[in-house]
């Protein structure tokens, strides 16, 4: 996984914001050295030691400390996510057994 171009498109996706605390990130140089509380930090909803996958539906920005305190817990409720790209929308809806998608083209 190329972290640092993950990175710029959850940035583009999710905005500047953690997904849990809404705390507006600072972006490390280096993304594997986050460290500071506010420094965005990718998280895996489905975290891969439960089987999550590396894909940008399973992927959000959090803050290091958001991310940290989470650990490889399943989600403790049901996340949606929801992006455009040009015409096309796409939706996914995440729960701890089941991944739905659905995409719309205008």
């Amino acid at each position: 996984m190329n972290t640092a171009a993950v990175r710029a498109r959850l940035i583009e996706r999710d905005g500047f914001k953690c997904k849990v605390c809404r705390v507006k990130l600072t972006v490390p140089g280096d993304p594997q050295l986050a460290s500071k509380p506010t420094d965005a930090s990718i998280d895996h909803i489905i975290p891969k030691s439960k089987g999550g996958v590396s894909a940008d539906y399973n992927l959000r920005l959090l803050c290091y400390k958001c991310n940290t305190t989470r650990g490889n817990k399943m989600p403790e409720r049901d996340v949606n996510l929801s992006f455009s790209f040009g015409r096309a929308s796409f939706s996914f809806d995440i729960t701890s057994t089941n991944v739905s998608a659905r995409i719309e083209i205008k």
